[in-house]
């Protein structure tokens, strides 16, 4: 199982320093937008957690939103979410939208599972 961090500056080993020294964990980092979809397209179901940056930085309007959004989709398209879906932004705005979208998520799932 993965757990995924995006983000196009930080360093993982701030968010999860515990996780990194104790090894048990497949923790991958992504850097931009299409790099993040391409490893949801591949190892969807293997994701455990995933923790989000708002402001990826990048050339385009991407964002850490944009990628809740692909990830609303996969959900419902196959029928999986990740055991925990978190944003670690600095951008209030982006964070609440963000958060939005993943409890958003965790409800139609919870509805759909019932």
């Amino acid at each position: 199982m993965y757990w995924l961090f995006v983000d196009d500056e930080r360093d993982v080993s701030q968010h999860w320093p515990e996780e990194i020294k104790s090894g048990q964990h497949n923790i991958v980092v992504t850097r931009t937008y299409d790099e993040t979809l391409d490893f949801i397209d591949n190892h969807w179901e293997e994701i455990e957690v995933i923790s989000l940056d708002h402001d990826l930085g990048e050339l385009g309007p991407k964002t850490g939103y944009d990628i809740a959004c692909y990830i609303e989709l996969t959900a419902h398209d196959t029928g999986y979410i990740p055991k925990k879906m978190l944003c670690h932004s600095a951008n209030p705005v982006g964070w609440k939208k963000i958060m939005q979208a993943f409890s958003t998520i965790e409800k139609a799932f919870n509805n759909e599972n019932k």
